[in-house]
């Protein structure tokens, strides 16, 4: 076989595969358009979105009327796309709660937008919720990833079919205390102080101009951590209130940061276990997601 012929055989079965791909993407995702239920029961009126902050510390079945789809290490780009959905299949949500902690608007956490690890692991998962600006947005930051890691959009269309809406976060009841090791982690790591993400910045803005157009309350809240992270972070909430204070300024700030969990109620640093998370949720129930505690 001359080198001619081989090259238009090996030209031809990429063409096909690639083409083969493309297909598949779109069927699948036209399917999960059209056969997904992103409804929540009528009853539930409070929509709770974020990170693993929120999807750890606030247990939904203790709070009447409310749904909790936080996903761990979901940036501000990927809960924007999935609030955008929901809301737009749930005319009844009155009241948006989104995690907002010391870090969310820091530096560090721009790899959640163009990082490969989260390119990877949630592109597949909210990609039939995309549109062209969500994709071209991301394919810019990270062009390589973004083309190595959307075929696995086939495979996880098919998956979250079966899954549904479940698919997309819910509260995560942790029952281990790591508080020892993650302490001495955490003296190990330093902190960006000065830069904000452009990127958690730019969906945060979105979320609250969503809100703000469809006249929904929303609520950034900051669940409880552990003192000694709460010390660390000190540097952090100059920057923390001010952008809220300027950018959102018709959104509600609620911060329990501090609020006295007790030490076996946590699972580390940063996250209630299981034991926290009822207490704190206990508490919500009582006093609401608008208010002090």
């Amino acid at each position: 076989m001359s080198i001619t012929v081989f090259i238009t055989k090996l030209t031809k079965l990429t063409l096909l595969s690639l083409s083969t791909i493309i297909l598949l993407i779109f069927v699948t995702t036209f399917f999960c358009r059209k056969y997904i239920t992103l409804e929540v029961p009528i009853s539930k009126r409070t929509l709770i979105v974020g990170d693993s902050h929120t999807e750890c510390s606030i247990n939904d079945s203790i709070i009447p009327n409310c749904i909790n789809l936080s996903q761990s290490g979901t940036g501000y780009f990927y809960t924007y796309v999935k609030l955008r959905s929901i809301i737009n299949a749930n005319p009844q949500i009155d009241t948006v709660v989104v995690g907002y902690s010391y870090d969310d608007v820091s530096a560090q956490k721009d790899a959640w937008f163009w990082g490969d690890e989260s390119i990877k692991f949630k592109l597949r998962n909210y990609f039939f919720m995309f549109d062209l600006e969500d994709y071209f947005s991301l394919f810019k930051s990270n062009p390589v990833s973004v083309i190595m890691n959307t075929p696995q959009v086939i495979f996880h269309n098919v998956k979250i079919l079966f899954y549904g809406i479940s698919s997309l976060g819910g509260y995560l009841p942790l029952e281990r205390n790591n508080l020892e090791e993650s302490i001495k982690r955490r003296r190990q790591e330093s902190i960006n102080e000065n830069e904000f993400s452009p990127y958690q910045r730019l969906y945060l803005l979105k979320i609250y101009e969503l809100c703000q157009s469809r006249k929904i309350n929303l609520v950034l809240i900051n669940p409880p951590i552990y003192p000694v992270l709460e010390q660390y972070q000190d540097v952090l909430k100059s920057k923390y209130y001010e952008f809220a204070k300027r950018e959102l300024s018709n959104a509600i700030l609620v911060n329990h940061s501090n609020v006295k969990i007790p030490e076996n109620g946590f699972s580390d640093l940063s996250h209630l276990n299981k034991k926290g998370a009822a207490i704190y949720s206990n508490l919500l129930k009582r006093s609401g997601f608008g208010k002090e505690i």
